[in-house]
């Protein structure tokens, strides 16, 4: 007689116990392993950078395109972020705008 022992796996996604059907198998059912492939993507949509200027636009619509861009955290690497040129655009103002809105701001 021959006996075979099943292989108990756990999901990576969901973390239950399953037995897969190859020794290779890391996931309990095509949903997790649909789940788990979807969140991949979003970790690697979250560590895109993005560059953006402010010629000729306002301070609200500079705001909404970051938004539209689902924009979390804005890093400003100009020279001067205090120049009088663009008052609208200074520290303070885009700071406070910012984080109004929920975007981190970092110098």
């Amino acid at each position: 007689m021959n006996s075979q022992k099943k292989l108990i796996a756990f999901c990576q996604y969901c973390n239950s116990q399953f037995f897969p059907l190859r020794t290779s198998g890391k996931f309990c059912s095509d949903k997790c392993k649909q789940a788990a492939y979807r969140n991949r993507l979003e970790e690697k949509e979250s560590c895109k950078i993005y560059t953006i200027g402010y010629e000729g636009k306002g301070l609200q619509s500079f705001v909404e395109i970051l938004q539209a861009n689902k924009i979390k955290q804005l890093i400003d690497i100009r020279d001067s972020t205090n120049g009088s040129f663009r008052a609208d655009f200074n520290e303070d103002n885009i700071k406070y705008t910012l984080k109004r809105e929920g975007i981190k701001y970092i110098i």
